[in-house]
């Protein structure tokens, strides 16, 4: 009897050790698909950037590719390099637009249509604009001969053209915010939550993506590495020291995983990782950006550095900022990601939340300094 009770015990022990045994296993192939299928977006996000980057220095005028490449490209080449630039930058834009009708309005493809239309000229049009100034000539030519002066021209051309190009922006943000609350009526979805929601989103990334466009054409691919370092960075290196040494939760209710010690602490990394970035290149501070590879060159000038260190700390700031907001959005909506295109990564905007944030206020920046200082921003 004893005996039988024994095997019994035994026979339901092994099942149960077997049951655990599956399910461990289970959950490893799990974990090594979900790492498989991570990698395997993060390479193809590597190779997209890369992407990015090569056709902007195939579209870019400044001193650095000019030091690179001894024979300027032919205008025509550059011209082609410009509208793929924008292209490649185009497509993620459109899976984002879809992502934020799909989370606001569900499947109406009606109101995709819309969210589609206003988000292309908010992205397109001031591109566009600066395209015409740099490749068509446009307000370049003199005014009328008897009040002509080569300085007034030129201040009369860099005034159209600052025009036009805000002009684009305003009238793009206008089209946007009056389609997106026409839309939220016709839906009856026009409650509070969805009123602020889609006007801000539609605002800053359109805005961030616009700015993404018109930073590589008009300042580099040197600067938009440095965009693109400021987020990674930022991203890393607070994820590292939070693992390492975060205890106090940042926003608990937002983003359980933030801590005070990995902001704090990764940020102060990040910061230091641009300097030496921007230690690579000569900075000018006028300019918005970076002038030619000279390592060290540009040490002495506490200018310059002041700053680039401003916009380094600026920069880290908004890039957790914009992961936090685009989080609180999410928590509001009760969806865990915004999209499932890359899978474990989530969606579209899931990736760029900061991005967009860091690039908007880069663009601020660059039109805040060129006001400020006697520096044509389209010259």
């Amino acid at each position: 009897m004893n005996n039988k009770i024994n095997n019994n015990s035994l026979i339901k022990s092994n099942n149960f050790f077997k049951k655990i045994d599956i399910n461990v296993n289970k959950l490893d192939d799990g974990k090594k698909r979900t790492f498989q299928n991570r990698t395997l977006i993060s390479i193809y996000v590597f190779i997209y950037y890369i992407l990015v980057i090569l056709f902007s220095f195939f579209s870019d005028e400044t001193q650095v590719s000019k030091l690179i490449i001894k024979d300027s490209f032919p205008e025509s080449f550059k011209i082609v390099f410009s509208i793929l630039y924008l292209f490649i930058i185009y497509a993620p834009f459109v899976i984002a637009m879809i992502e934020i009708n799909r989370f606001i309005f569900g499947r109406n493809w009606k109101t995709l249509v819309g969210i589609l239309i206003s988000g292309t000229l908010f992205f397109f049009l001031p591109n566009l604009s600066y395209l015409s100034f740099k490749y068509l000539g446009l307000f370049n030519d003199k005014v009328p001969i008897a009040f002509y002066s080569s300085e007034l021209d030129g201040k009369i051309n860099e005034l159209n053209k600052i025009r036009l190009f805000f002009g684009t922006i305003l009238a793009s943000m206008l089209i946007t915010i009056i389609v997106m609350n026409v839309m939220l009526g016709f839906t009856k979805l026009n409650n509070f939550k969805n009123v602020l929601t889609l006007n801000f989103i539609m605002f800053i990334v359109p805005f961030g993506f616009m700015s993404f466009g018109i930073i590589g054409l008009l300042k580099s691919w040197v600067v938009l590495l440095f965009i693109f370092f400021s987020v990674v960075f930022t991203d890393a290196s607070c994820y590292i020291v939070g693992l390492m040494f975060g205890k106090t939760k940042m926003a608990p209710a937002i983003s359980p995983n933030k801590t005070w010690e990995g902001a704090i602490g990764g940020s102060i990394i990040a910061i230091i990782g641009l300097m030496v970035y921007s230690s690579l290149w000569k900075i000018d501070a006028t300019n918005v950006g970076f002038k030619t590879l000279s390592i060290f060159a540009s040490a002495k000038d506490w200018v310059n550095w002041i700053w680039i260190l401003c916009t380094s700390i600026t920069l880290v700031v908004i890039s957790i900022m914009g992961d936090l907001t685009f989080s609180y959005i999410k928590r509001n909506f009760n969806i865990k990601d915004y999209g499932t295109i890359l899978k474990s990564h989530g969606g579209i905007l899931d990736r760029v939340d900061s991005l967009v944030f860091v690039t908007s206020t880069y663009a601020a920046i660059l039109f805040v300094v060129s006001s400020m200082v006697n520096w044509n921003l389209f010259g």
